[in-house]
């Protein structure tokens, strides 16, 4: 019988194939490695150009800071209206914000282009003390942590500095219209004239039982509205439904609180120190505390000499009408800046009681402090209307371009840092 022939596998062929398979698997791997990465990176895409992680993360680390340092960390519990009317947390807020933040420095990049700004030396010398000054500040391992260059650092700052140049340029024809100013002027006098003259006063409360009607004010204060039902109320829908005429009403009877101020009214009317009434009536005086420091008992004595350890009494001390602790009307701010130097006004009804009000002191600005309000009057105006002038221009670049394109693998992957 013939021996049959061994056939022994294709040793060549098949290390070829196990190659390419190993090849395959590389390629999947490190291939899907690499897409990772560049989509973890790459925030948003503006106009072609990818912009890379470290770079918004720089900002949003300013934008937060700056958040909390003017609003503080309550900031975050906010929700904000979008431009599409929506609304979302301050944090989301934050975060499209930087998007646009760094569009904007594109932008000025663009625009130095086409005016032909360029950094000058002053401006170069700036950037690098900055960028000197950040290292210092924040050492060197700043760099791995915001996962960005010195170079790509550097070339942020001379943007930054390249917008105030572009920003010079633009406003650069602007002449200001001295008769639209001296309008405004006038106009911020008026709108001013409380904080202008100050009005100093010493004031008699006398507290009132009767549960006072209150609303918050644009500053979220509650203010008295002078005993106005709220419609919502029971009172309110009685009022609505009472068809009496006021003045066919039977007035009202005054209270006893009301009484009683006009009561003390009477008595500054008299002659009495107004004052010593304070002390007596006025039902939000306090005698002062001792000065535990000198280790004195107060023993009533607020005449004493000032070098000796004595305890003032700052609810004697006349003070602005404007920092009057309780609401008062613009009427009736009007009428006390219409005063003259000691006269009284009053019983005013206020919330939670009266006021009684006496003129102590006028203090009109001097010639000198009205020159320098109009020239930072002046200066003020000069600044917005420039600002109008570049926010018009920027706004025609703005609209040249299409919206930053969101990497949403990124963009969720970094959280605002927040301080507290």
């Amino acid at each position: 019988m013939a021996k049959k022939k061994l056939r022994y596998p294709n040793r060549k062929k098949n290390t070829a194939i196990a190659a390419a398979i190993i090849a395959t698997v590389l390629i999947l791997l490190f291939g899907s490695i690499f897409v990772n990465d560049y989509y973890a990176n790459n925030v948003f895409t503006f106009d072609g150009e990818s912009i890379k992680s470290g770079e918004y993360r720089y900002y949003l680390i300013n934008a937060a800071n700056s958040h909390e340092n003017s609003n503080g960390a309550g900031v975050w519990e906010q929700q904000i209206q979008d431009d599409d009317g929506n609304y979302i947390t301050m944090e989301e807020y934050v975060k499209k914000d930087t998007v646009e933040t760094i569009v904007s420095l594109r932008i000025i990049e663009k625009m130095a282009k086409e005016y032909n700004v360029e950094i000058n030396e002053a401006t170069a010398q700036e950037v690098k003390d900055r960028f000197a000054n950040f290292i210092e500040i924040n050492g060197e391992e700043v760099f791995s942590y915001l996962g960005i260059s010195k170079k790509s650092l550097r070339t942020m700052f001379e943007r930054e500095a390249m917008f105030q140049l572009v920003y010079d340029e633009v406003v650069k024809d602007f002449v200001i219209d001295e008769a639209e100013f001296e309008a405004e002027y006038v106009e911020f006098l008026e709108n001013s004239r409380y904080y202008i003259t100050t009005v100093n006063v010493d004031y008699i409360f006398i507290e009132s039982d009767e549960e006072p009607v209150t609303e918050e004010d644009d500053f979220g204060i509650v203010v008295d509205i002078e005993g106005t039902p709220d419609p919502d109320s029971a009172d309110g829908q009685e009022t609505a439904e009472d068809e009496t005429e006021p003045e066919d009403r039977e007035p009202e009877e005054p209270g006893e609180a009301e009484l009683w101020a006009r009561s003390v009214r009477e008595m500054i009317d008299g002659g009495a120190d107004f004052k010593e009434l304070i002390v007596k009536y006025s039902d939000d005086y306090y005698p002062p505390l001792p000065d535990f420091d000198s280790g004195d008992e107060y023993d009533g004595d607020d005449d004493k000499d000032e070098d000796e350890d004595t305890v003032t009494d700052p609810r004697l001390e006349s003070i602005s009408v404007l920092y009057v602790p309780y609401h008062i009307s613009e009427d009736v701010l009007d009428e006390i800046y219409a005063m003259k130097e000691g006269d009284v006004t009053g019983p005013i009804k206020v919330n939670g009681g009266y006021l009684i009000i006496r003129m102590d002191s006028i203090e009109d600005p001097t010639e000198e402090e009205m020159a320098e309000m109009k020239d930072n009057s002046k200066e003020n105006y000069t600044k917005n209307k420039e600002q109008e002038i570049f926010d018009e221009v920027y706004k025609e670049w703005r609209e040249k371009y299409d919206a930053a394109k969101i990497n949403d693998y990124a963009f969720d992957r970094i959280n605002v840092i927040k301080k507290r």
